[in-house]
């Protein structure tokens, strides 16, 4: 019997540069940032996993990508962990058809209509019908912070927040290998 996954899906910056912010504003520089969206899981052991990332400029969508990354691991997916920015119909209708539940922040403002999504509707009216803290207990949100949240600050925490590579391509490559590099350092037995 094969195991599925309960993962989490977020994303947070890297620094492209390790000039401090003064520098960049004294000289009218823009350097940018480094978008990293992952999914990660955490065993039976406790150990956690980056089992996928994407990496980009801070223009990088990571509705998208997220939405992108489901499709790509779709067949080992149970349940899928996110944040309010991932509140949208093309989210929910992707876990719908893939037969993935979500465990996904509603926005306060949400709007209990279909719009081309029943299944984000029924998850409004799910949210709407309990206090925030039964519907964080019954959908277990807090797992999505050691499954992504956890993974991204302990990679920032080993390797820092900034990259050591100038060129873009470079940049990216280094990103993705810190990453891998944190998967091989945490999960050490």
């Amino acid at each position: 019997m094969k195991d599925y996954l309960e993962v989490g899906v977020d994303g947070s910056g890297e620094k492209s540069t390790k000039r401090g912010g003064w520098m960049r504003e004294k000289w009218k520089v823009k350097k940018g940032w480094i978008k990293v969206v992952i999914m990660g899981y955490k065993n039976k052991n406790d150990k956690k996993y980056v089992i996928d990332i994407e990496v980009g400029t801070e223009t990088l969508n990571e509705r998208r990508v997220a939405r992108e990354m489901i499709k790509r691991n779709h067949n080992d997916i149970s349940k899928i962990y996110a944040d309010g920015l991932h509140d949208c119909r093309e989210t929910f209708n992707v876990c719908e058809k893939y037969g993935i539940s979500t465990a996904i922040k509603i926005r306060k403002n949400a709007s209990t209509k279909a719009m081309n999504s029943p299944r984000r509707k029924e998850e409004v009216q799910i949210y709407k019908s309990m206090p925030r803290e039964e519907w964080v207990r019954e959908k277990n949100y807090g797992q999505r912070w050691p499954l992504t949240e956890g993974i991204l600050s302990g990679c920032k925490r080993i390797f820092g927040e900034d990259v050591s590579a100038t060129k873009e391509r470079n940049m990216y490559h280094e990103v993705k290998v810190k990453f891998w590099a944190y998967n091989q350092i945490v999960n050490l037995n």
